[in-house]
């Protein structure tokens, strides 16, 4: 077999409901020089031996077990374990559209200054119903083109950090240039991905296209406490550009410190308390004013106000008992 011009790396664990899928959407990329690269971390749904028998039948399929420590040391062995001169990566819950990977290949591979690049991506729920686009959510600065060729970013690392709209199941990245990053940094609790895109982008060109090349399961089991852990290390992540005297990036962490804010009133609203998702949401519209806060800063006030109002109905109803 000739020399693989990607490595894909697949990390999964206990997803055998979702695995087959992702390895279908690699499959039907039609580049025939590729390398797959699945990193069972620790699996106990019958993924390992599902594998075993697959790889009898796709030679380009390479699995290795990382022993259930997480997805950022699994990706860091598959990115050890990779033999071409680009890294794609593509969680096991999601699934790449045909053409996605043979263009990006591509696009590289014609720019040898380019150190990564990432796609758009549309998000689905477990019912199969198509929400919104990452860049028709988050509105990026480069995100209101119509879809066209790959466009190398002005400011990568400000950009990235003001919005991070590069989903990992979207990078394709150059292995050397992963190699000598050290990878995901495991000492993070979440956000890692993140991490990894702002050291990248700060050392080497990035470009990006609006096309959609990947589909993104939103799975209805992401509780609040791994919420709470990806914002606090997206917290210790944006502290780090706490005075930069570089406008870019003053702007970059005011808009950075909004999303937080905005996340945090969401999950409040999650949690029946409107009043605490109103003052978050004022937050992030006094650091970065926006359309979607104002709509969410209105709609949290209104069930706000409602649940007050029953509120005192209840105790005039519980007053009237008490008095008959």
């Amino acid at each position: 077999m000739s020399k693989s011009r990607v490595s894909v790396v697949v990390p999964t664990r206990d997803n055998l409901d979702t695995l087959p899928k992702a390895l279908d959407s690699i499959r039907a990329q039609n580049i025939s020089e590729i390398e797959i690269i699945v990193a069972d971390d620790g699996s106990v749904d019958g993924t390992e031996e599902w594998l075993a028998g697959l790889m009898k039948i796709e030679p380009r399929l390479k699995v290795i077990q990382t022993g259930g420590k997480g997805p950022a040391h699994a990706r860091n062995k598959a990115i050890a374990a990779a033999t071409s001169p680009f890294i794609a990566f593509l969680d096991s819950d999601d699934w790449w559209h045909t053409g996605k990977l043979k263009w990006q290949v591509a696009y590289l591979e014609q720019n040898s200054k380019i150190g990564f690049s990432f796609t758009d991506y549309i998000h689905i729920d477990p019912q199969g119903k198509i929400l919104q686009t990452c860049f028709e959510y988050w509105k990026p600065s480069y995100g209101g083109r119509p879809p066209q060729g790959y466009e190398e970013l002005l400011h990568p690392e400000a950009e990235l950090l003001a919005c991070n709209t590069a989903g990992t199941s979207t990078i394709v990245a150059r292995t050397d240039l992963l190699q000598n990053a050290n990878g995901f940094a495991t000492d993070l609790q979440s956000a890692e991905d993140w991490d990894l895109w702002l050291r990248l982008a700060r050392v080497a060109p990035v470009a990006c296209t609006s096309i959609i090349g990947t589909s993104y399961l939103m799975r209805t089991n992401s509780e609040s406490a791994r919420r709470e852990d990806r914002l606090n290390a997206m917290a210790s992540i944006i502290d780090r550009y706490r005075g930069h005297t570089d406008p870019l990036f003053c702007t970059a962490v005011r808009r950075a410190d909004a999303r937080i804010h905005a996340a945090r009133a969401d999950i409040a609203r999650m949690n029946g308390d409107y009043w605490k998702a109103v003052r978050g949401e004022l937050h992030a519209l006094m650091l970065a004013p926006n359309m979607r806060d104002a709509r969410a800063f209105a709609s949290h006030a209104v069930h706000g106000v409602r649940r007050l109002v029953d509120f005192v109905k209840d105790r005039q109803v519980s007053d009237k008992n008490r008095a008959a």
